[in-house]
């Protein structure tokens, strides 16, 4: 898993769109390169998760096989690394764009999802239309302020990465991602 904190929700839903871009299963930056080019993972995925009101947290996660594990990671950092450095292209943007509106309805086919929706609404003081505003917000967002929310929140100081998996590997993993600028491996 590789997370990074969101201390804001002013750029909660241009993140969210990141986060699909990268992250949306079988046709994300992540899912084409470790599953599909790599044969590491079955599935990489990228999402925003809200913890409050104010606060979230941007998260990769997806199994990889001990082996496979640095690469994995190299591979994870470097996709991040070239989102950061030259953002998405209009065609991933506009694609992220429409799935994540026009998808929305058939996230609340079961009463399990509207109950679950209406308790974090709730509890997160969001209002009865906090889903319609989401879409009216993405259905106005530009390319531009998804490079410029992905750019200003998601950066490698910014990154923690947690692994589980055999103890014993853990000297190693450290030795071996020491040279790749991000926080200090625990």
């Amino acid at each position: 898993m590789v997370a990074a904190p969101i201390v804001s929700r002013r750029h909660h839903d241009a993140l969210a769109l990141a986060a699909h871009i990268l992250g949306a299963p079988l046709t994300g930056r992540l899912d084409a390169r470790l599953r599909e080019e790599r044969g590491y993972t079955y599935s990489m995925t990228a999402t925003l998760y809200p913890l409050r009101p104010s606060h979230s947290v941007f998260l990769i996660n997806g199994a990889v096989d001990a082996q496979a594990a640095i690469p994995a990671l190299y591979e994870v950092l470097g996709i991040l690394r070239t989102a950061h450095e030259d953002g998405f292209t209009e065609a991933e943007f506009a694609k992220a764009r429409d799935n994540v509106c026009y998808s929305l309805p058939l996230l609340y086919e079961s009463a399990l999802t509207v109950a679950a929706h209406a308790r974090e609404t709730a509890a997160h003081g969001l209002g009865e239309d906090f889903i319609p505003r989401s879409v009216a917000a993405i259905e106005q967002l530009t390319r531009e302020d998804v490079d410029t929310a992905f750019r200003s929140h998601i950066g490698p100081g910014r990154l923690s990465i947690i692994a589980v998996g055999d103890p014993s590997l853990r000297a190693p993993v450290g030795d071996q991602l020491s040279d790749l600028a991000c926080l200090p491996v625990t």
